[in-house]
């Protein structure tokens, strides 16, 4: 095979602003469903199993996405840069 930039033309891919935006997003995301989450259990006395379902589900989507995210960019990056 080819080297990187036999294999894709010159423009492929997102600029890394979107890259970073999109990141943000999701994190902004995840985080107003983690305070969700934490805000419905906190509201009903003694808490319940669902609601806190709900919180460490979120909390664990929000560290996987991050790591997902970063290791994407880390990726893009040194794509970018190989080329």
């Amino acid at each position: 095979m080819g080297n990187r930039s036999e294999l894709s033309p010159p423009d492929y891919g997102f600029p890394l602003w979107t890259v970073y935006a999109v990141w943000v997003g999701v994190l902004l995301l995840l985080y107003r469903m983690s305070v969700f989450a934490r805000l419905s259990s906190v509201a009903t006395i003694g808490g319940s199993r669902i609601s806190d379902l709900l919180q460490t589900t979120a909390e664990r989507l929000q560290r996987d996405a991050v790591a997902r995210i970063t290791v994407a960019i880390r990726v893009y990056t040194h794509n970018r840069l190989v080329v």
